[in-house]
């Protein structure tokens, strides 16, 4: 009888909506995550460690990766570079909110490191000029370039600048003034770091990268190229402490 109770209660419980074992799996389910945004390449495995020198100088940035199944064309490269100039003129106040660049990932070493230093101790093969160039050099050679001069001259009257590298310690970018022909765009790309940085405040450096994101893969889009977004963390190069990973996942969907 006392089985026959036990039975009838188990069948009562799976008509009122199933065994406990099976409610509990079924409220699982019902919590498990959305499914990742169309755009997203995978998730965030790649990092820019924030070295504590550059936190003094230069200490916001955002960043990400950007997958094109194809390549780029001349045409879609002139585009991304018209992006970029629009942005710098207008958003970033001609550079003195943030900066920005791009950079051909196959050309770099992870992580990459936002480091500050002695203008002294830079080397860097800049974009403009020829060969491999010391800092300090490279800058009083800019100041005769009017897209350059006034770039060049603020950070010649500072004893520091700030820079991005590479694992390998391979100067990617001396901001505001130039990024390195290491790294230089060409047609044929199919992976692409966008990155930007700023003295001013966390939230500007995240609005301007948004819109390069945005307005990146929108020229990607009306060329007709397949692109993806790869996230990258940003970390404390003292703490090991993950600061954030950009962009997220609610700003990867609003892409499409």
């Amino acid at each position: 009888a006392k089985a026959a109770t036990q039975g009838t209660k188990a069948i009562m419980q799976v008509l009122r909506g199933g065994s406990k074992g099976a409610v509990k799996q079924r409220q699982r389910k019902e919590k498990s995550p959305p499914p990742p945004p169309r755009r997203m390449h995978c998730e965030a495995t790649r990092s820019i460690l924030v070295e504590p020198s550059a936190d003094c100088v230069r200490p916001y940035i955002f960043a990400v990766v950007l997958h094109v199944k194809d390549g780029i064309s001349q045409d879609v490269l002139q585009g991304l570079i018209q992006v970029q100039n629009q942005l710098h003129s207008k958003d970033c106040k001609k550079r003195r909110l943030a900066c920005l660049g791009s950079h051909c990932v196959s050309a770099v070493h992870w992580p990459l490191h936002l480091v500050a230093q002695d203008l002294a101790e830079v080397k860097i093969y800049p974009l403009k000029l020829e060969g491999e160039w010391q800092a300090r050099d490279m800058l009083k050679a800019l100041q005769d370039d009017p897209h350059y001069q006034l770039y060049a001259a603020s950070v010649l009257s500072q004893q520091s600048c700030a820079l991005l590298q590479d694992d390998q310690q391979q100067v990617l970018a001396l901001y505001p003034v130039t990024n390195s022909k290491v790294t230089e765009n060409k047609p044929g790309m199919t992976e692409i770091l966008l990155e930007v940085t700023s003295t001013e405040s966390s939230s500007v450096c995240e609005a301007i990268f948004q819109a390069l994101l945005r307005d990146s893969v929108a020229v990607l889009d009306s060329a007709g190229l397949e692109t993806s977004v790869e996230p990258v963390r940003i970390v404390s190069a003292a703490t090991s402490r993950l600061r954030y990973t950009c962009p997220s996942q609610d700003q990867i969907a609003e892409l499409d």
